[in-house]
């Protein structure tokens, strides 16, 4: 199928091809084939590799390996990688590069995209979008979210203009 022709059937339904589920009692029905699988393996548990933890007394499980390693790390903190933070005189360390990432910008302002609120001559910025619309709706009444502009901060500055 061409790209296209998946764009329209996918996005739009137009000249789409239904794929049904044939277990007796389940209507499903999907755009791609691949997806009558997936539906198989989780809602009726047909075809599915379950991988478990090994741990005593764990009963987590996974369609997924590597989602075992994640799991005993975060929960039995066996076989982990402690990511710690670099910044003179803080002591974080997480389990996962990206919340290190992720503390670094919030609490460090390393490798900040300031978003900035988009109503006329509002001036408010924040660390993250979801920010900006909690703003605009508690500030300027505005409840549908908009896409807020960012951009990268220069240097560190106490300015608030764009």
């Amino acid at each position: 199928m061409g790209d296209l022709k998946r764009h329209k059937a996918m996005i739009h339904c137009i000249d789409v091809v239904w794929h049904d589920y044939p277990e007796l009692g389940c209507e499903y029905k999907a755009k791609m084939k691949s997806s009558i699988k997936q539906h198989r393996a989780h809602v009726h548990d047909i075809d599915v590799t379950w991988h478990v933890c090994p741990e005593p007394n764990c009963s987590y499980k996974s369609e997924q390996k590597s989602k075992i390693k994640l799991h005993r790390a975060d929960v039995h903190s066996i076989g982990v990688t402690w990511y710690t933070c670099t910044e003179l005189g803080c002591e974080y360390k997480v389990k996962q590069e990206g919340h290190l990432k992720q503390h670094r910008v919030m609490v460090h302002d390393i490798d900040l995209l300031w978003w900035f609120c988009d109503s006329e001559g509002c001036e408010h910025r924040a660390k993250t979008n979801s920010h900006i619309t909690t703003h605009k709706a508690n500030k300027h009444k505005i409840g549908a979210p908009i896409v807020s502009t960012r951009r990268r901060r220069t240097a560190p500055s106490t300015s608030t203009s764009r």
